[in-house]
């Protein structure tokens, strides 16, 4: 057994020492996190989802505008080099 393999079971072993020593500290913290989760469960259902055409659509509407955004800060920055270039 290597040295590195060792070290990384004794952690291991500290770990799990460490999680058995405080146990009855956890139930309340693993209660709140269920309720928690449960009612983001809840939430989610009320939740409207679009569907695949919508995010299709958007995601092309999208796409369009950057480059149409991309193009005019393009066109805008060349005809500024420009400029300062007759300037100077």
């Amino acid at each position: 057994m290597t040295p590195a393999a060792l070290v990384k079971i004794v952690i291991l072993a500290l770990v799990v020492f460490a999680v058995l020593a405080y146990w009855k500290k956890f139930p309340p913290m693993w209660k709140a996190l269920k309720v928690f989760y449960g009612e983001v469960a809840f939430e989610m259902t009320k939740v409207a989802w679009p569907s695949r055409q919508e995010i299709v659509n958007s995601t092309i509407l999208v796409g369009i505008s950057t480059l149409i955004l991309t193009a005019m800060i393009s066109v805008v920055d060349y005809v500024l080099m420009k400029a300062i270039g007759l300037i100077f």
